[in-house]
């Protein structure tokens, strides 16, 4: 993936988490206001039209006082008592009517006597013929209280508040209200909202209650409904807010909840929590656009940004790439002076360093050549010229031989054998010190060698003594690796197993290893072993581990394998028992 990508995604990923964490947090603390808005506005309403209601309440309860200790009336029916006359009667009846319009909102007045009989009535139509009350609930609950109040469809069919008090002698009034400026409050939906409204209920016996007030969606009063928690604390007097429980519609609304003392009613103000989610889906919305919005912007943002960031790493990657291709003439061509300009300069001027490093290497590479050919043609010529004087002592030696063969005792011609010997290791010594300086002049092109024929080869070319076994323990590997190189390392070290050997039953195995990144091969054999002082000096040139002359040996063999290896960034080494056998590992890496 292109660094440019890398970092727009980045920075995306971070902006996206950023600004969608943000945007919940925003949605879910302005959610929390609305919904609170909605709750505090329903609570001001509701308290609002419980003291309106109160209000009225109390005005009517003043109004039942001043009634009862009106004086002309208590006048009027202390005479008819006395003196239940036609005169008294229409006197009473007068000074009733007179009361009834002394107050506000009075639909009707009625005298019983404590039994609930009637004696007079403020109304006059035909339909209103009750003469007997005592079923009243107002007159039955008088045994208890002073004042006593319903809430019900009067003889008209009509919805009236009346409220009964002992008069004169225990004489009973019941005056009927008109509930008109009762509705009035509840059926003004100011601040309720398209779903909200207020109304009163009561409870209706143990298991349910009714409302007692018209709805904003239905107009029939007393509903009755199933009592739940909801509605049974509103009755017990507890003050409340309600954010999300069942309606009367079967529908999840805000409420809140006042009870309005000695009434055993309760107002409910509510308003559907769809209404309040309605608000909040818009904030969603607008949340959610604002929020692609910044994104969209950071996007912009970004990418240019990412543009002017990774141009200078590109030129700084492209010089590179041409550097490693060998072309140290390229340069980053990027000049500011933020950390990227200090980069491309740094760049610029280690690239000048590698290119004098470069001259400077190629001047020390054609003197190190120079001196090279010059050591190859000195051993060349060291070579030669050691190999004439032998070869002069070689003809000597066998002329000598020839003029005094009958002249010579034994002690003379072991004189003569000794010096053919080391004439032999003189001339093996210049053979392997010209092999040693040609080992990277004979290198080949590198091609792959399956080992397995290579080694087949070498041990079917050379000569092995009858009781000596040469096996391939395991299948050896195919390498990438110069030819002549691999058959000089295993041409020695098996050679060295076979000259060596000293049981009448000679036993050389070839084998290998494989590791995760290199082979480790191995040449053992159950000669007599090397004793361990010589573990190191073995590889050194013209060293030895054999004392005994019958080996002739130049001490360049093992000296070779060991450069060879160590060229390959490979290591050498043995490991031996006197007596019982040596084994030679190599390791040389796979690639």
């Amino acid at each position: 993936m292109k660094l440019r990508l890398q970092i727009i995604l980045i920075f995306l990923i971070a902006s996206l988490l950023v600004v969608g964490t943000s945007a919940v947090i925003y949605y879910h603390y302005v959610r929390q206001i609305i919904i609170n808005q909605s709750v505090n506005q329903l609570h001001s309403v509701s308290e609002a039209k419980r003291a309106r209601i109160r209000a009225i309440l109390d005005e009517r309860i003043r109004n039942v006082d001043m009634l009862k200790k009106n004086i002309p009336l208590n006048k009027q029916l202390k005479k008819y008592l006395e003196d239940p006359t036609a005169i008294n009667q229409i006197a009473l009846y007068s000074a009733l009517i007179q009361a009834k319009e002394d107050i506000h909102g009075v639909n009707k007045i009625v005298l019983t006597d404590s039994s609930g009989k009637v004696i007079l009535k403020s109304s006059t139509k035909i339909h209103d013929s009750e003469t007997d009350y005592s079923h009243h609930s107002c007159i039955k609950k008088l045994a208890r209280h002073k004042i006593t109040h319903t809430y019900a469809y009067n003889t008209d069919n009509k919805l009236v508040f009346t409220f009964a008090t002992h008069i004169y002698r225990n004489y009973v009034i019941l005056i009927e209200f008109d509930v008109n400026d009762i509705h009035a409050v509840l059926l003004d939906y100011s601040g309720l909202g398209k779903s909200g409204e207020s109304f009163l209920i009561e409870k209706n016996g143990e298991d349910s209650i009714r409302i007692i007030s018209p709805l904003r969606f239905s107009k029939n009063i007393f509903h009755s409904l199933p009592i739940n928690s909801f509605y049974k604390e509103a009755l017990s007097g507890k003050n409340s807010i309600y954010r999300d429980v069942p309606g009367y519609r079967k529908k999840n609304v805000i409420a809140s909840t006042k009870y309005i003392d000695y009434t055993g009613w309760a107002i409910i103000s509510q308003m559907d929590v769809d209404e309040n989610l309605d608000q909040v889906r818009q904030l969603q919305s607008l949340t959610l656009m604002v929020a692609l919005s910044i994104i969209f912007l950071m996007f912009i943002f970004i990418y240019l940004y990412a543009y002017y960031f990774v141009k200078p790493i590109n030129d700084i990657a492209e010089t590179a790439r041409k550097i490693s291709e060998g072309d140290l003439t390229h340069r980053v061509r990027y000049k500011s002076n933020n950390e990227l300009g200090t980069l491309a300069r740094a760049f610029n001027d280690m690239t000048d360093k590698l290119l004098e490093t470069q001259k400077e290497l190629e001047s020390k590479i054609k003197e190190l050549n120079r001196s090279n050919e010059e050591l190859d043609r000195y051993a060349h010529v060291i070579s030669h010229d050691l190999k004439s004087p032998l070869n002069s002592l070689k003809g000597l030696l066998d002329i000598f031989k020839l003029e005094y063969k009958n002249k010579l005792d034994a002690q003379g011609e072991q004189m003569i054998y000794m010096m053919e010997e080391q004439l032999k290791n003189m001339k093996l010594m210049i053979k392997g010190m010209l092999e040693y300086a040609e080992v990277k002049s004979n290198i080949k092109q590198i091609e792959e060698i399956d080992l397995n024929v290579i080694v087949s080869d070498i041990i079917k070319n050379m000569f092995v003594p009858t009781h000596i076994n040469i096996s391939i323990i395991s299948t050896l590997p195919t390498i990438k690796i110069e030819r002549i190189l691999i058959q000089q390392i295993f041409q020695n070290l098996i050679s060295n197993a076979v000259k060596y050997m000293d049981k009448e039953k000679g036993e050389i195995k070839i084998g290998c290893t494989e590791n995760t990144d290199h082979y480790t091969f191995y040449v053992s054999d159950n000669g007599p072993g090397i004793d361990k002082k010589y573990h190191e000096k073995i590889f050194e040139l013209f060293k030895t581990a054999s004392v005994e002359k019958s080996y002739n040996s130049s001490g360049i063999g093992l000296a070779i394998v060991k450069k060879i290896i160590q060229d390959k960034q490979g290591d050498i080494w043995l490991t031996s028992e006197q007596g019982i056998g040596t084994t030679f590992y190599f390791k040389l890496p796979k690639s």
